[in-house]
């Protein structure tokens, strides 16, 4: 999955005593501390915010896309991002900075940042858009997400907060998303297909469940080890259910579509589609041989995401530990200190 993060500049990365925006007047600047540069000219003093230099380093060590969306003129702007040292984390193919006279149209500058070739295949959803202004309505147009920020000085709280609980959360995950939709199917496909007292309703019903649920519970973990266990878990349970959507074909003398076949192709192809739901699949529902194997795709398109996932988890704890872990390495830490 890929998500980019647009930010405004004045009074979001930086601020200053008067809140003027830099472009406001010419001049060069020049740094006067760590987090502190001067408009030459009139002697004004831009602060970055507490807490950008590790939510920039953050977002890079996560493959986060960082744009720029600012009603300034180009130059100063890049010129101080170069002086605070954030240049270079900086996807400059999502920066759009213009002065406008009046009215600031940043979601349209968005927009046409999003229509780009390197980001069309971005869902909305992973899309958050990062100002100190009220930009809701202007944000639910485009439908990115929104966080205004104000002049709350604990920045990146607020970010995390929000990446938490909207973005970064396990709701905007791919395999989350897509696990959703195999649960919703077979919920309905079990309705229609399925011998209401027989087990097997039951079991892939919770199969289903099993796996969407496990994928929330994993990543509600602290420790990487809880969340390897549950991610475990759920795609233990997709694999049972997809063997269950084989044997439904089996046993009732139906065919397992080829997976270089048209029909499994255009089945696959709906992962791609943006703010994708049940609803761009219901239509195999209407037969049974179609919706099995519509499952059958999405399941397996699924495994190999979370396959991925679950990879590149077990690399992170071999590297950097387990929740516990870390804590003893703190509590010693802790205890050396005179």
């Amino acid at each position: 999955m890929r998500r980019i993060i647009f930010f405004d500049c004045d009074e979001t990365l930086w601020t200053s005593p008067t809140r003027d925006y830099i472009s406001s007047i010419n001049s060069d600047f020049e740094l006067i501390g760590k987090n502190q540069v001067l408009r030459k000219k009139d002697g004004l003093v831009f602060t970055l915010r507490p807490g950008i230099r590790r939510l920039f380093a953050k977002l890079k060590s996560e493959e986060i896309t960082i744009g720029i969306v600012s009603d300034n003129r180009r130059r100063p702007v890049i010129n101080i991002l170069e002086l605070f040292g954030l240049v270079t984390s900086i996807n400059f193919k999502a920066v759009y900075i213009k002065l406008w006279k009046g009215y600031c149209p940043k979601h349209k500058m968005i927009q046409k940042v999003l229509k780009r070739s390197i980001f069309k295949n971005i869902s909305r959803r992973d899309v958050l858009w990062v100002d100190d202004k009220d930009y809701t309505r202007e944000a639910k147009k485009i439908g990115v997400n929104f966080i205004n920020v104000g002049r709350a000085d604990n920045f990146y709280n607020n970010y995390k907060f929000y990446m938490e609980t909207k973005v970064g959360g396990y709701k905007s995950l791919p395999f989350f998303n897509q696990s959703e939709i195999i649960y919703d199917f077979t919920a309905e496909f079990v309705k229609l297909y399925i011998d209401q007292k027989s087990r097997t309703k039951d079991q892939m019903v919770q199969a289903a469940r099993s796996g969407k649920q496990n994928i929330a519970e994993g990543y509600l973990q602290k420790s990487l080890e809880g969340r390897l266990k549950l991610l475990s878990v759920a795609r233990g349970s997709l694999e049972e259910l997809l063997n269950d959507y084989q044997d439904f074909l089996r046993q009732n003398k139906l065919s397992l579509w080829e997976a270089s076949s048209a029909k499994a192709r255009q089945v696959r192809d709906l992962v791609y589609k943006n703010y994708k739901s049940y609803n761009d699949y219901k239509i195999y529902i209407s037969g049974s041989e179609g919706a099995a194997n519509a499952m059958i795709c999405l399941i397996n398109q699924t495994n190999q995401l979370l396959d991925q996932k679950l990879r590149w988890t077990e690399d992170k704890f071999v590297k950097e530990g387990g929740f516990r872990e870390n804590l003893f390495k703190k509590r010693l830490g802790f205890r050396k200190k005179p």
